[in-house]
């Protein structure tokens, strides 16, 4: 979701890597370039060579750098499969990485956090915002890891974080297509133009 990189940004102060395509979401692209993202186009070898230095030169300083490896976002339902590519320098080194998992909860009564919190259709960002603060709460649940993991490759280390954080996740109540319908919030008279 939109949310997670705020939620751990209040929780652990972490600098985060995200695909480029972030940025160009209006308000939401210049909140998370201020909040210092490093922004990647994962295509791009160039790109993840770049921010691998990036990340080696964080860890030197004592920084904590989080990456999302699913590159996308969901309903959260399941965990997707993780992408290796940044995790390069991690494997290369021999670094510690460690791994949370996070789910999203609301009041009873109300849609659950797959559908108020997570962003997994892709709607347009302002509307998405626009339902995400109606209910009274969103609770945001995070489990890490009690330890560090480190992978001989890539490959290795994505595999063994995923198993990881698949173990530690609790799935978020899924909705059918059906109620999902029913529930759609219109958009205020504001929110109408963008």
């Amino acid at each position: 979701s939109w949310l997670d990189a705020f939620v751990y940004l209040g929780e652990l102060g972490p600098r985060f890597v995200a695909k480029s395509s972030w940025q160009e979401i209006p308000l939401l692209g210049p909140a998370l370039r201020a909040a210092g993202v490093i922004f990647i186009t994962r295509s791009r070898l160039r790109d993840i060579h770049a921010v691998g230095a990036q990340l080696r030169r964080f860890a030197d300083e004592g920084e904590r750098a989080m990456m999302f490896p699913e590159a996308d976002t969901s309903r959260g339902g399941t965990i997707r499969p993780f992408r290796a590519g940044l995790l390069e320098p991690a494997a290369a080194e021999q670094l510690p990485v460690g791994w949370a998992a996070l789910r999203y909860e609301t009041p009873p009564g109300w849609p659950p956090g797959s559908v108020v919190a997570a962003w997994g259709d892709w709607t347009p960002i302002v509307l998405h915002v626009y339902r995400a603060f109606h209910p009274p709460w969103i609770t945001a649940r995070i489990v890490y890891g009690e330890e560090a993991v480190r992978g001989g490759t890539r490959k290795e280390l994505a595999a063994l974080l995923h198993s990881r954080v698949t173990q530690g996740y609790m799935p978020m109540e899924q909705m059918s297509k059906e109620d999902l319908a029913r529930i759609s919030v219109p958009p205020p008279p504001l929110l109408e133009r963008f």
